[in-house]
């Protein structure tokens, strides 16, 4: 389902919102927050090409940057082929290259999107996922 649908949010609100405040509605609406880090990616992966580009390019990822450790792939509440991707990585990286990554990796667009404008703001921890709790 469309996050931005689900919590009742206009297209300007939804792109307008700060990581607490979007954090706040999510969870007033029955979700939590998957945060990455620096040694975390979370992928939102809409389409079965997404999935097949994330499959090809998680074994590129491994053989010319770093370790990266697949801990969770899950269908979102959307259904197949909605799915959620969890990715530790063996090094750190910085805020922009995990966006890239992720973004390379075929995550939602609008998702790495937001993600950017957050960490444009200067938000501490730009980069999450939302994941229905019921």
């Amino acid at each position: 389902m469309d996050v931005k649908k689900a919590l009742n949010l206009s297209h300007d609100e939804y792109y307008s919102m700060t990581r607490e405040e979007l954090t706040q509605c999510a969870s007033d609406n029955g979700y939590d927050v998957i945060y990455g880090d620096d040694k975390t990616l979370v992928l939102d992966l809409d389409t079965p090409n997404s999935l097949s580009t994330f499959e090809d390019r998680i074994k590129r990822i491994n053989n010319e940057v770093c370790n990266a450790k697949v801990l969770h792939v899950y269908e979102s509440e959307s259904g197949y082929p909605h799915k959620h991707a969890v990715i530790k990585l063996s090094v750190k990286l910085d805020t922009s290259s995990r966006l890239f990554l992720q973004t390379f990796l075929g995550s939602d667009p609008i998702k790495e999107y937001l993600s950017f404008l957050r960490w444009r703001r200067k938000d501490e921890h730009p980069i999450l996922l939302l994941r229905r709790t019921k």
